[in-house]
C-alpha cells in the first residue's frame, strides 16, 4: 500500500511533455485496491478495464482538494505574475472565487479563504445553478510553492503535501494540470463571472468511444480490418499518408468494426471518422 502510495505521488512530480504516454493509466492501476494487494493475475486489465481506459475517475474529497489546490496556485500566479484580481472579488483569490474542474461545463467547487495563519480554505460543491451541492469542506493551506516558470508547484493542505503539474495555459485563462495523476482542464473565475457564464448553453456531449477517427489531413492508404473482425487495444487498423509520411492508425478499445467510413485511396480531413465500432 505505501509503495503504491509513492509511486503515485511520484508520478505527478515526473513531468512528460511533447508525446503521448500512459502514466495517467499506470497512476489508475496504482489506485486499484486488488493491485494493491497484489491480486495480478495476467488478465488484470482485460478484468478491469474491459472498455479500455478512460480516465482517472476522482473521489468528491479528491475534487474538493484539487479545487482548493487550484485556487491556491492562481492566488500566487496572479499576485506574483501582477495581474488584476478576479472580477467580483476584493485580493487576489476574492470571496468568491470558483473553480471549475474538466472546462467551463464542468464540476465548479466556490472557494473561500480566510485570514487566518495558516489561512483555511472552505471549498463548497455547487450545481450548475449555484446553489449548494453538498456539505462545505475545510482544509488549512500550510505551505505553497509555485514559482512561475516551474511546471510542477507544491501545496500542502492540512498536513499532507501534494504535487500539482501546471501544464499549459490557453488564452481564455484555462490552465491544464495535472494531480492524483489525472490531468484536467480547470477554470478560476469570480463570483460574478460564474454566475453569468451559468446562461451559456452547454453544448452537446458527442460519444467518440465508438469511433476510430483521422489525427491528420491526408489520405487513406489502406484498412487492416474489416468488417465483422474483433479487434483488441493496440491492434492496426489502417495508415493514413501525410506529407509523404504513413501513419500507422491503431486500436484504443477492444471491439467489433462495424462499418469503415472512407474509401481507400480517399482524402481524409483531421478528425474525420474512419472506422465505426459495433
Amino acid at each position: 500500500m505505501i509503495s503504491t502510495t509513492g509511486m503515485r505521488e511520484a508520478i505527478d512530480h515526473y513531468v512528460i511533455q511533447g508525446i503521448s504516454h500512459n502514466t495517467p493509466f499506470i497512476a489508475d492501476v496504482c489506485r486499484n485496491v486488488n493491485f494493491q494487494v497484489g491480486d495480478t493475475s495476467t488478465d488484470f486489465i482485460q478484468t478491469h478495464y474491459p472498455d479500455g481506459f478512460g480516465g482517472i475517475a476522482l473521489s468528491s474529497l479528491e475534487k474538493v482538494t484539487v479545487a482548493a489546490a487550484v485556487a491556491a496556485i492562481e492566488e500566487e500566479r496572479r499576485s506574483v505574475l501582477g495581474r488584476p484580481p478576479l472580477p467580483g472579488g476584493h485580493g487576489d483569490m476574492g470571496p468568491g472565487a470558483v473553480v471549475l474542474l474538466d472546462g467551463l461545463f464542468g464540476s465548479a467547487f466556490a472557494v473561500r479563504r480566510s485570514a487566518a495563519s495558516p489561512p483555511v480554505l472552505t471549498v463548497a460543491p455547487l450545481h450548475r445553478d449555484g446553489t449548494a451541492a453538498g456539505d462545505p469542506v475545510k482544509l488549512s493551506l500550510d505551505a505553497l510553492s509555485c514559482p512561475p516558470a516551474a511546471t510542477v508547484a507544491r501545496v500542502r493542505l492540512s498536513g499532507r503535501t501534494y504535487a500539482v503539474q501546471v501544464l499549459q495555459e490557453a488564452t481564455d485563462g484555462t490552465l491544464r494540470i495535472q494531480m492524483y495523476g489525472a490531468e484536467r482542464e480547470v477554470m478560476v473565475m469570480g463570483g460574478r463571472e460564474h454566475e453569468l457564464s451559468r446562461y451559456m448553453k452547454e453544448p452537446p456531449v458527442v460519444d467518440r468511444r465508438h469511433e476510430a477517427r483521422s489525427p491528420m489531413p491526408g489520405k487513406l492508404v489502406e484498412y487492416a480490418v474489416e468488417v465483422g473482425q474483433e479487434v483488441e487495444v493496440g491492434q492496426k487498423l489502417c495508415i493514413v499518408e501525410a506529407m509523404k509520411m504513413q501513419n500507422m492508425i491503431r486500436s484504443e478499445r477492444t471491439g467489433t468494426i462495424a462499418k469503415l467510413c472512407v474509401a481507400p485511396n480517399a482524402s481524409v480531413k483531421a478528425d474525420e471518422v474512419l472506422i465505426e465500432f459495433a
